[in-house]
C-alpha cells in the first residue's frame, strides 16, 4: 500500500534529431557550432496580411554585414531565396536552414515597384555579434534578427 505517494511534474525539452545531427557534425568537424549570418532585422506580416504581403521587410541592415555588403537596404522586402519564395519568417526559416557559411545566395528584393535580385554571401555569425549587443538594431519594434536559424537549428 502506497501511503506517501508523491507525483512531481516537470517540464520536458526534446530536441529534434535533425538539430542534433546538424551541431554534432558542426563540432567534430570545426570544434564549435558556425552560424550563419546575414546581418539584417526583419518584420513579418502577420494574420490576414501575410497573403498580401510582397515579403519580409527589412527593417535595418547591419553595417558591413552580408546584405549591407550586397546592397540591401531597410525598405526593402526579401521576396525569395535561390528563387524560392518567402512571405512568412516559417518559409525563411526553412530556405535558410538548408544554408551554409560560406556558401552563396541569390536573394529576391523588392524596392518601391523594382524587383531586384543579389548575390548574398553568407558570413560567419561574429563572436562579438548577438541580439543583445546589436545596437542599430536593439530598438527595431515587432522585429528580431536573423542571425541564425534558431527555429530548428540551434
Amino acid at each position: 500500500m502506497l501511503h506517501n505517494l508523491t507525483i512531481r511534474y516537470g517540464i520536458a525539452f526534446a530536441i529534434p534529431s535533425n538539430t542534433v545531427n546538424y551541431v554534432a557534425k558542426q563540432i567534430l568537424r570545426y570544434g564549435r557550432v558556425r552560424r550563419p549570418w546575414l546581418g539584417v532585422t526583419l518584420q513579418s506580416a502577420g494574420g490576414p496580411a501575410i497573403a498580401s504581403a510582397p515579403g519580409i521587410l527589412i527593417v535595418a541592415v547591419a553595417p558591413g554585414g552580408p546584405a549591407a555588403r550586397a546592397g540591401l537596404k531597410p525598405g526593402d522586402f526579401l521576396a525569395a531565396v535561390d528563387g524560392h519564395p518567402v512571405r512568412r519568417m516559417a518559409d525563411l526559416t526553412h530556405r535558410l536552414e538548408q544554408l551554409q557559411v560560406g556558401q552563396t545566395v541569390r536573394v529576391g528584393i523588392l524596392r518601391g515597384a523594382a524587383a531586384l535580385t543579389f548575390e548574398l554571401h553568407w558570413a560567419e555569425l561574429p563572436a562579438s555579434r548577438g541580439a543583445s549587443r546589436f545596437a542599430p538594431l536593439a530598438n527595431a519594434p515587432a522585429s528580431r534578427e536573423i542571425a541564425a536559424v534558431h527555429a530548428r537549428r540551434p
